[in-house]
């Protein structure tokens, strides 16, 4: 019986160390970032969104004045749009300004934006994408999940740990 189970544990972690070493392969290269998706930050810019629509239309200039200490509502409302206008471009640009670059001998090269950074890289048992050492970004450790890597995408989720916000991030081949 001890036999079988030495067997069945000797495939199984041929089976695992054969699965990273093909991820491993899978990522090596140039990805170019193309799109976040963070649905409680989307939920927040709508609730914002909606807020601008109707802050100040339900209300007299005197009471606008009392609530936000001015009574123009429709310049307040056109400013803070273009704030927020500004920042989902700035957002885009910075996604489509990111690139990771893994070699083949463990290096990764991050470029989020013009902002260069190095950091070591493997595939552990579990499946996930760890980062270690990046002096820039001062993080010792940042594990990603691999949702799902092939020769055309990767698509991978930093969990924010702190603030309880998931954030997946979708990248394409560089040179596709």
């Amino acid at each position: 019986m001890k036999k079988y189970t030495f067997i069945l544990l000797s495939i199984t972690l041929a089976m695992v160390s054969c699965s990273v070493q093909n991820k491993k392969n899978e990522l090596s290269g140039k990805w170019q970032a193309v799109k976040l998706d963070n649905p409680q930050l989307d939920e927040l810019a709508a609730m914002q969104m909606k807020f601008l629509d109707t802050f100040g239309t339900h209300t007299t200039p005197e009471e606008n004045m009392k609530l936000y200490n001015f009574t123009n509502i429709d310049s307040a409302r056109a400013s803070l749009k273009q704030e927020m206008d500004n920042y989902f471009a700035e957002q885009d640009s910075v996604i489509k300004n990111t690139t990771f670059e893994f070699k083949s001998d463990g290096v990764a090269y991050l470029n989020f934006n013009g902002d260069v950074d190095t950091s070591s890289w493997k595939i552990n048992d579990a499946g996930k994408l760890v980062l270690e050492n990046m002096k820039k970004q001062n993080a010792d450790r940042v594990e990603l999940e691999i949702i799902s890597l092939s020769d055309t995408e990767l698509k991978v989720v930093l969990l924010g740990k702190d603030r309880g916000v998931n954030s997946t991030v979708i990248f394409k081949p560089a040179d596709k």
